[in-house]
């Protein structure tokens, strides 16, 4: 995807998730040679026939998406995000109060700031997208917001209107620890944030930041319905510093546990996650923990 150069730069971007992203969608499909088909029921074709078609690989697509958080925008990130190769460049965060006007912290006034604009520039000069990333965390704070749909009006308007006053590109939204039964009201405020933010910037993109468990495929499935460009499965955070040691995105895990990314890209699959809309999110760091011997039996902080 991208060379070693890139992606040690690449992993200054992010303190708490720079991420190397892959999309899963299909590209082209691969021709079969001239004149090769298959039976439609799959058996092979007679050997007075034509031979059987190859099977057809997708082609993915490919994207590097850098979460820059708001304790990292200091005089020193510019330079490094117009030495960069990203194709998307996250801008992290902001959030609301409880009635939905724009919560004035570190993230807004940053994103606003000098810094913030800087980045944006050189991310356009590069050719690469910005989104400005909305963060909502924890049951209670979802459980006031997501029931509250004034709230959530007010907060749209205001999200879309700081897209365009920053010049960004989009909106990624990132919402965790959402309660199971807020999952359609987390699905059309998706939609109606969309609607709002095409009607006033046409161009613009909406991403959703889904979990790798299944509340987030949940999420990811209404925000699919709901029209979000992209969903983003965070592929990371399996581990964590309080976990047993071990990878924080595994492929295959060996301490019993179900979870692993290939789990993840199942259920997403299994519930319909459109495939061309999906972009795996990868970590670019990882977790230590001190050992009392050589070998695999650990002892955790």
């Amino acid at each position: 995807m991208t060379g070693p150069a890139v992606m040690r730069s690449v992993a200054r971007l992010l303190a708490i998730t720079v991420v190397a992203v892959i999309g899963l969608g299909c590209g082209p499909l691969t021709p079969s040679p001239s004149g090769a088909s298959g039976s439609p029921d799959g058996r092979a074709a007679s050997p007075d026939g034509p031979a059987p078609s190859p099977t057809v690989l997708p082609d993915p697509k490919h994207e590097v998406y850098g979460f820059v958080p708001y304790w990292e925008m200091d005089d020193t990130i510019v330079d490094h995000v117009a030495a960069t190769d990203l194709t998307t460049l996250g801008l992290f965060s902001v959030t609301h109060r409880r009635n939905g006007k724009l919560d004035d912290q570190n993230g807004l006034r940053r994103i606003r700031g000098a810094v913030g604009r800087s980045m944006i520039r050189a991310a356009h000069d590069r050719g690469t997208r910005v989104e400005i990333v909305y963060t909502s965390f924890g049951a209670a704070k979802n459980r006031r917001f997501y029931d509250e749909p004034k709230a959530q009006d007010r907060w749209i308007d205001e999200l879309v209107g700081l897209v365009e006053e920053v010049g960004a590109d989009g909106i990624n939204v990132d919402v965790e620890a959402l309660p199971i039964d807020l999952v359609p009201q987390y699905g059309a405020f998706v939609g109606r944030l969309r609607d709002a933010l095409r009607e006033r910037l046409p161009e613009a993109q909406l991403s959703v930041a889904t979990q790798a468990n299944e509340v987030g495929a949940a999420m990811a499935v209404v925000a699919a319905t709901a029209g979000a460009d992209r969903i983003f499965l965070m592929g990371y955070d399996y581990r964590v510093a309080g976990s047993q040691p071990g990878a924080s995105a595994p492929i295959d895990r060996m301490d019993g546990e179900v979870k692993d990314l290939v789990w993840s890209l199942d259920l997403y699959s299994v519930l319909g996650v459109p495939p061309e809309r999906l972009l795996l999110g990868l970590p670019l760091y990882g977790v230590t923990w001190p050992v009392t011997a050589p070998g695999t039996s650990w002892s955790t902080r």
